[in-house]
């Protein structure tokens, strides 16, 4: 375990702070004896919100592996953290990655019973149009802070909109799938 780990660990902000600032750690370093766990999967998995977002400013993969295939996020839903969950959400990390076995975040909130954070992953996934027109406003400048979107229902000013901020073409989205309803990750 590095410096940055056991600072990740205990919720030293501040130690956490000096080290990352001096460059001599890396933000992803895989601690091999505690299953590939980087300092900010310790962080996540212990609450510690202000190391998860210190981590993030400073280049952190939110989306690294540990063994097993978990992301921080799915740390956070086990310890039932909203917060890391919307800290992760506002760095455009997705809280969507299935480990290796199939889970995501959000069975792992539902497994430990964490609805809090089962409803903040589920609005993610299927948020109403009026959330996604408050998103796209632009007077906030801000990207979406969803990761997944459901397109149905949504006026074309919107879809257009949405498209252009994405990079995501909706009408060839639209042609490939023979489905009602489109479900896609915005990275």
């Amino acid at each position: 375990m590095t410096a940055l780990h056991e600072a990740a660990a205990i919720g030293d902000s501040e130690s956490l702070e000096h080290l990352l600032r001096r460059g001599e750690e890396n933000p992803d370093g895989e601690d091999w004896d505690w299953g590939k766990r980087t300092p900010l999967h310790v962080a996540a998995a212990a609450g510690h919100e202000i190391c998860v977002k210190i981590l993030l400013e400073h280049g952190a993969d939110g989306e690294m592996r540990m063994a097993g295939g978990w992301t921080p996020a799915h740390c956070a839903a086990e310890r039932g953290s909203l917060a890391i969950l919307q800290a992760l959400v506002q760095k455009g990390v997705s809280v969507t990655k299935k480990d290796f076995a199939g889970e995501t975040p959000k069975r792992v909130a539902q497994i430990y019973g964490h609805q809090d954070c089962l409803e903040f992953i589920e609005s993610l996934e299927n948020p109403h149009p009026e959330e996604i027109k408050s998103a796209l406003d632009t007077r906030n400048h801000r990207k979406p802070n969803m990761h997944a979107m459901n397109l149905e229902g949504l006026s074309s000013d919107l879809k257009d909109n949405l498209t252009e901020d994405t990079r995501i073409n909706y009408n060839e989205v639209m042609e490939q799938s023979q489905h009602s309803r489109v479900t896609f990750l915005l990275t």
